[in-house]
């Protein structure tokens, strides 16, 4: 029984985990791929992503509190109620880690947006020189 309720947490977690990434997988593109270009979107999107599903991992495996089953005998009561507290640590793990992603992104996207702002006028924008040059 043992066995069975480590493998029920463990694959609890890591569903919990994987639905909190491909839920999030978009808006992580999203606003990544708007503050950063090209090939160094796409990493930093991964690893945005990875840091989710880890973090979402460690908050529901409770390592210590799962070493004391090998111990004591689980019944089915104590189970529900296991992997309940393994999803729900799998939800604040993975919150918290995309309240970290995207309170940085906002500072990045504020940050840029007051550099664009307040920049000297001698240098224009890109855009700027592109409609200038008619081709925008």
């Amino acid at each position: 029984m043992q066995a069975l309720a480590l493998l029920s947490v463990l694959l609890t977690a890591v569903a919990v985990a994987a639905a909190a990434v491909t839920t999030f997988s978009a808006a992580i593109d999203g606003v990544i791929g708007r503050i950063v270009e090209g090939e160094f979107s796409k990493a930093w999107s991964k690893y945005a992503k990875f840091a989710v599903f880890v973090a979402s991992l460690a908050g529901g495996l409770r390592v210590r509190e799962l070493e004391a089953w090998t111990r004591t005998p689980v019944d089915s009561g104590r189970l529900v109620l296991e992997v309940l507290k393994t999803a729900m640590g799998c939800g604040l793990g993975a919150s918290w880690t995309l309240l970290a992603v995207f309170g940085a992104a906002f500072s990045a996207f504020l940050g840029m947006r007051l550099y664009e702002r307040w920049r000297p006028a001698a240098a224009p924008r890109a855009d700027e020189r592109e409609r200038a040059a008619g081709r925008l």
